[in-house]
C-alpha cells in the first residue's frame, strides 16, 4: 500500500507494466499451507508478455524499480537456486531480520550500512520445485529500519531502572539513618517511593507534548528537589539533604546516560553499578552493625 510510482519491470530490453487481479485462492500441501487469502495481486499482463517463450530460454535477466513511502523493513524470499543480495543504505540503525543474515563482518558503517547475503537451495527447508505455492513468509530476510530511540522507547528503558532508582535511594537513606542516628518512619518512606513513581508519570505525560531530554529535566528536577525539601523536613538540618540532593542528580544524570547509549549501555551501567556498590561499601564499612 505504499507504493507511489507504478510499477514496471524490465525483462530482457522489454518494458512491461504491471496489472492488478483480485484474486481468492487457498491450497493446502502436506505442510505447506498457502497463505493467500482474498486481496489484490499485481501481475503482468499475459496480453503483452509471452509466458511460453519466456519459460523455455535458459537464463533471462530482469531489473526491477519501485518507489514506495513509509517502509518499515525491507524483504525478499530466496526461491531461487542461488540467491545473492546486496543492500547499501545510509540508514545508520539497521536491524537484520529473518532467517538468514548478512555474511560479511564489515556490514556496519559509520554512513550507514552494505550487507551480503546468499542463500542456497540446500540452505532452505523447502525444495526448489513444488506441486502448489507454500507459505513462504517465514524464509524471508532482510532489514527492519528501526528507529531505535524515540519518545516512547525512552519512557520504557527508563522505566525499567524504577527499582534500582528506588532501591538505591531507599539504601542512602538507610545510611543515612544509620550514622546520623535518626529515625525515619516507614510512612516517611512509602511517600518517597510514591515520589519516584510519579517521576515516571511526569516523564511520560510532558515527553507526549515536548522531547524527552526536556521532560526528563523538567521531572527529575521536580522530584529532586522535592525529595530534598522534604529530607530537610526530616533531618532538621541540610547537611544530609544537600547530600542527597547530589546523589539523586548523579544517579538521575547516570541513568540518562545509559538511556541515550546504544551498543555500549551495558557496559557503561555495568561499571557505573560497581562504582556505586563499591562507595556504599567503602561509606559503611565502620558501621558497627551489632
Amino acid at each position: 500500500k505504499g507504493i507511489s510510482k507504478q510499477l514496471t519491470i524490465k525483462i530482457g530490453d522489454e518494458t512491461l507494466p504491471f496489472t492488478s487481479e483480485f484474486k481468492e485462492s487457498t491450497r493446502r500441501n502436506n505442510d505447506y499451507t498457502s497463505d493467500l487469502n482474498a486481496g489484490q495481486n499485481y501481475l503482468i499482463s499475459s496480453a503483452v508478455f509471452n509466458v511460453e517463450d519466456f519459460l523455455n530460454r535458459d537464463k533471462q535477466t530482469f531489473e526491477m524499480a519501485f518507489l514506495a513511502n513509509g517502509t518499515e523493513k525491507f524483504e525478499i524470499i530466496p526461491i531461487g537456486k542461488e540467491t545473492k543480495m546486496n543492500l547499501k543504505s545510509n540508514w545508520k540503525d539497521a536491524d537484520f531480520c529473518g532467517a538468514y543474515l548478512p555474511y560479511n563482518p564489515d556490514k556496519l558503517k559509520p554512513d550507514g550500512f552494505d550487507a551480503h547475503w546468499q542463500v542456497l537451495d540446500m540452505n532452505r527447508p523447502f525444495p526448489q520445485q513444488f506441486t502448489y505455492l507454500p507459505n513462504l513468509n517465514e524464509f524471508a530476510f532482510g532489514v527492519n529500519f528501526m528507529i531505535p530511540v524515540d519518545n516512547y522507547l525512552q519512557n520504557e528503558r527508563s522505566a525499567k531502572y524504577g527499582y534500582l532508582v528506588i532501591a538505591l535511594t531507599f539504601l542512602l537513606f538507610f545510611l543515612i539513618q544509620i550514622l546520623s542516628k535518626i529515625n525515619i518512619h516507614p510512612f516517611q518512606y512509602l511517600l518517597i517511593g510514591l515520589a519516584f513513581i510519579i517521576f515516571y508519570t511526569l516523564l511520560l505525560s510532558i515527553s507526549e507534548h515536548s522531547n524527552f531530554n526536556l521532560a526528563y529535566l523538567i521531572a527529575g528536577f521536580a522530584t529532586i528537589v522535592l525529595i530534598t525539601l522534604f529530607s530537610k523536613s526530616i533531618m532538621r538540618t541540610w547537611k544530609f539533604p544537600l547530600f542527597i540532593m547530589i546523589s539523586l542528580t548523579a544517579l538521575y544524570a547516570f541513568i540518562f546516560v545509559i538511556i541515550q547509549l546504544e551498543d555500549y549501555a551495558l557496559l557503561v551501567g555495568s561499571i557505573g553499578l560497581f562504582t556505586i556498590l563499591a562507595t556504599v561499601m567503602y561509606a559503611s564499612r565502620k558501621i558497627e552493625w551489632s
